[in-house]
């Protein structure tokens, strides 16, 4: 059994496929860093905690959109590919994405047509009610780009 050396395993392909996969959502987190403390400098407080609110409501119902497809996604389509079953493996992505999409289209669907109610009822504030109404549209939009980060 061949021992590899510090040099052969931060010199192999796995290696920079981890970091090039780390720099990218590191530097998503401080974009997304830097955009809160951009929209924060202009917010007050009240206002801040309403965005914030809203921004959590969205990005809680993007998972409720993924409904439980990305593990079993990057499960069979990796081993389908391994053995060389593209076909089945091509099936399995097609199939994720209509289930993704026509969830996160039912959610975006309901959050817009009740936001009336969610904003006053559960929380209590109408002036959610725009910020809820753009939550909507994250939730697709969310839901969509997670499945592309998914995928490739």
């Amino acid at each position: 059994m061949k021992h590899s050396t510090i040099v052969d395993i931060f010199s192999s392909h796995s290696t920079k496929q981890l970091s090039t996969v780390l720099s990218g959502n590191i530097f998503a987190a401080g974009f997304g860093f830097f955009t809160v403390l951009l929209i924060s400098r202009d917010l007050s407080v009240s206002d801040f905690g309403l965005f914030n609110l809203a921004m959590s409501y969205m990005v809680i119902m993007a998972r409720f959109a993924a409904f439980g497809t990305e593990i079993p996604l990057i499960k069979y389509c990796s081993s389908y590919i391994s053995a060389g079953k593209n076909e089945e493996a091509g099936q399995v992505v097609r199939t994720s994405f209509y289930i993704r999409i026509t969830v996160s289209l039912i959610l975006a669907f309901f959050t817009f047509s009740s936001t009336e109610l969610i904003a006053i009822r559960l929380f209590h504030y109408p002036e959610l009610v725009p910020l809820i109404k753009l939550s909507a549209i994250g939730i697709f939009t969310i839901s969509t780009f997670s499945f592309i980060r998914t995928v490739f």
